[in-house]
């Protein structure tokens, strides 16, 4: 933790700029970007990474004639000590759920984007729990809205069965109007909000540092499949994680 905090009092700390002659406008050039999954700077650089490239690649699978559906998964919120097996049981319930047939026949590609919220409200019951869910954009064809059409009563059944769980989950399905940049805004939101983590006690901050950091190291938290992921190949498009953020 003392070499990821170095990492983050100096993260930004030096920034080169290109400057337009005619028209005197700035561009960032180099930067020394920390790249650290909870750094807040870093989060809202990756936001705006996410939200290019999904409009890119959405763009390209709308031309192929694709139409998109915006999907929210969510679980039960838990305890910080057992935030990291529920993620790894939520990316595999996720999965579980795209193989049933009644799915892997609808949708053609997938964007999945984890977040993770906490909840600070001490006068909350359910206050230092987390809720990890997942944001999905699915590629369907026109067909889907017809025969294929899947309802939220439907997704709710389907999922819990597919995660495994014996309560009746919220879950959240519907179509993405043509331009519509709002479900792309979403899906590229911070993993996790900074004001959930920075708090002004400080034990708490501590402990979400701690939970959050453990929980989300060597994890993906934004993956593409089908033909979305195909288009993003095709498009020569950076790892979003990973990649470069200036």
């Amino acid at each position: 933790f003392k070499f990821r905090a170095a990492m983050l009092e100096s993260c930004g700390n030096y920034l080169e700029f290109h400057r337009a002659i005619k028209t005197g406008e700035r561009t960032l050039s180099r930067a020394n970007f920390c790249k650290y999954r909870l750094c807040p700077m870093c989060s809202w650089r990756r936001s705006l990474k996410i939200f290019g490239q999904a409009s890119q690649v959405m763009a390209e699978a709308e031309k192929q004639g694709y139409r998109f559906v915006f999907v929210t998964l969510t679980v039960a919120n838990c305890q910080g000590p057992d935030l990291g097996s529920e993620l790894t049981r939520l990316y595999a319930g996720t999965l579980a759920l795209l193989r049933r047939q009644k799915y892997s026949n609808a949708v053609h590609g997938w964007m999945r984007v984890l977040e993770v919220t906490h909840n600070v409200d001490i006068y909350d019951k359910s206050f230092d729990t987390y809720h990890p869910h997942v944001h999905m954009i699915w590629a369907v064809k026109p067909s889907y809205f017809g025969k294929r059409y899947i309802t939220q009563a439907e997704l709710t059944d389907d999922w819990a069965k597919a995660r495994k769980l014996d309560y009746k989950p919220r879950v959240d399905i519907r179509a993405v109007k043509k331009h519509d940049k709002g479900a792309i805004k979403e899906v590229a939101k911070y993993a996790v909000k900074p004001g959930e983590i920075l708090v002004q006690d400080h034990d708490l901050t501590d402990s979400a540092v701690w939970t959050l950091d453990q929980a989300l190291e060597n994890r993906r938290m934004v993956a593409f499949g089908g033909v979305l992921k195909a288009i993003k190949a095709d498009l020569n498009l950076d790892d979003a994680e990973t990649g470069d953020l200036v």
